[in-house]
């Protein structure tokens, strides 16, 4: 999974945070900029978004993998943060890219991170492609975190310490809160770019038939591509690139197929 450089950047967010990220670039002509979101409580430094980030790029792939704020690397209280600050800073990211130069293209997510990649795309007209991979079309299934504890903690004092993959982290309400003004699922129906859904059969944290809603919301150009054996972080290294040669040959027969389409019309 050879690709060009990594390089490390900063920018600032509508909140005055610097966020944190890794700029791959390719060794030879870019053929698009992507922007890499990471699932719920992770950062960009989780094998899979780097495994991605080096597939994508050997591949002629621009690739900007970020922490959201609160995470990583990134300034902010991860306790005060919400899916909405996610969209936000996954826009701030694009622009980003845009103002250094970089054609961004397509969003890609990783589970809640898909989430806020279908959000952020309708706000971004630049973006023709987003890719979900291993996300789920309710984000308030997030929710099953919770332990009757948890909810009470909630209740009484607006935030509680959750358990998530054996790391515990605050969460106020107004996290939760926030989830419910999010419908992915509807943000879909209207989405006139390709779609690509990238899900393992072995995922134990978000089920495929979670990805198959995502799918069937979608209007064509969609794809769908199942990577067998695969769990929910994708965590053998052949999977990222599996899933890498499965975004590249979308973005060959949607994305810019499509784009050539529209420019013909």
């Amino acid at each position: 999974m050879k690709g060009g450089k990594q390089i490390r950047v900063q920018f600032e967010n509508r909140r005055g945070q610097k966020i944190a990220g890794i700029l791959h670039t390719p060794e030879g002509e870019t053929r698009a900029g992507i922007v890499l979101s990471h699932c719920f409580t992770c950062s960009k430094d989780y094998k899979i978004l780097v495994w991605l980030g080096r597939a994508l790029a050997a591949r002629g792939f621009l690739v900007l993998r970020f922490d959201f704020a609160g995470l990583g690397e990134s300034e902010g209280d991860f306790g005060q943060t919400t899916l909405s600050d996610d969209v936000d800073d996954i826009e701030t990211a694009v622009l980003w890219m845009l103002n250094q130069g970089y054609p961004v293209r397509v969003l890609a997510g990783h589970s809640m991170g898909g989430a806020a990649a279908i959000l952020a795309a309708e706000r971004l007209a630049q973006i023709q492609g987003i890719v979900a991979i291993a996300s789920s079309a309710i984000p308030e299934e997030i929710t099953r975190v919770l332990t009757p504890e948890n909810r009470e903690a909630l209740e009484r004092d607006g935030k509680a310490t959750v358990s998530v993959m054996g790391r515990d982290f605050v969460i106020s309400r107004e996290f939760f809160e926030d989830l419910k003004r999010h419908k992915p699922l509807t943000t879909l129906q209207k989405w006139s770019g390709a779609f690509l859904v990238i899900h393992g059969t072995r995922d134990r944290i978000v089920n495929i038939s979670k990805a198959e809603e995502l799918f069937g919301a979608a209007p064509q150009p969609k794809t769908f591509f199942s990577l067998a054996g695969g769990d929910h972080l994708l965590s053998q290294p052949n999977l990222a690139e599996r899933a890498a040669e499965a975004i590249s040959l979308w973005f060959e027969a949607s994305v810019r197929e499509n784009a050539q389409s529209d420019d013909e019309m």
